[in-house]
């Protein structure tokens, strides 16, 4: 899944199956926390761009896709796999047809809620989609990313795109929210004289993509087999695997800035 900047980022994707301080401001990816707030200045409706990513929650945060081997994929394969032979060894296509809607919900929370539960699992290493938008922190004049999902991602350009007529007049105050974040006008700070700089030298800013792209830090080939390691269901595998030890192409995922965690339930399955 590649990088998709600008309004074509809501299109659908193709799947193939804080305080600000010092360390955060620092950040190009920045994590809101509850009750923080960050005085910015609003940038054009198009910078804002859809990224690959993985969250295998509880276990990573939201990281980025593999540079070299990816042993995500291949462990997806393997369950995959297994809920494949777990749903033919329970005849799931001939009860599906023969059973009513009513009796096949009770099927999966019965016989066949080992069928759903390797299914559940394969879906944690399938990559998913977040977006991030772009700002400039009015405190340092720096850009920075926030990260949404993406059910909240259309809302929040929508926001965005009704409030260019503004930007370059208020500041703006971006706060964490549900799945995302929230912007509003800052009506009752007028910019000061620093920030009016900021505002002015930044007019017209564009995000290049390469800075979407160093978003999520890229997990080495030793980080992804751990996690496979904590999963399970792939003792087998790992047992094959020779690893060359390389660091991580950034810094290591932390839990606590994943936003809300990626739950599957029954509207994700194929059936």
């Amino acid at each position: 899944m590649a990088i998709v900047k600008g309004t074509d980022a809501l299109k659908p994707a193709e799947n193939s199956n804080q305080g600000n301080s010092s360390e955060n401001e620092d950040r190009v990816l920045r994590y809101l926390k509850k009750d923080e707030a960050i005085r910015v200045r609003l940038l054009g409706a198009e910078e804002f761009a859809r990224v690959p990513v993985y969250d295998i929650y509880p276990l990573t945060g939201t990281i980025g896709i593999p540079k070299g081997t990816n042993h995500f994929e291949e462990g997806k394969k393997i369950l995959f796999a297994n809920a494949d032979k777990i749903k033919k060894d329970l005849d799931v296509e001939a009860k599906r047809k023969e059973m009513t809607d009513v009796q096949f919900k009770a099927f999966k929370e019965g016989e066949g809620s080992e069928w759903v539960a390797a299914l559940k699992e394969a879906y944690r290493l399938d990559q998913e989609s977040r977006f991030l938008f772009g700002f400039v922190d009015l405190g340092t004049g720096k850009p920075f990313l926030l990260q949404a999902t993406e059910k909240q991602a259309p809302l929040i350009q929508k926001t965005i795109e009704n409030m260019q007529g503004q930007a370059d007049q208020f500041a703006f105050s971006v706060s964490k929210a549900t799945g995302g974040f929230s912007i509003m006008p800052d009506f009752a700070d007028p910019l000061s004289q620093g920030e009016e700089e900021i505002v002015k030298k930044t007019k017209g800013l564009e995000i290049p993509v390469e800075l979407f792209e160093e978003a999520h830090f890229s997990p080495s080939e030793d980080f992804q087999l751990e996690v496979l390691k904590q999963m399970g269901h792939f003792k087998e595998y790992l047992a094959t695997v020779k690893t060359e030890s390389s660091s991580t192409d950034g810094q290591d995922s932390n839990p606590e800035e994943t936003g809300n965690p990626f739950d599957i339930d029954d509207s994700d399955l194929p059936f």
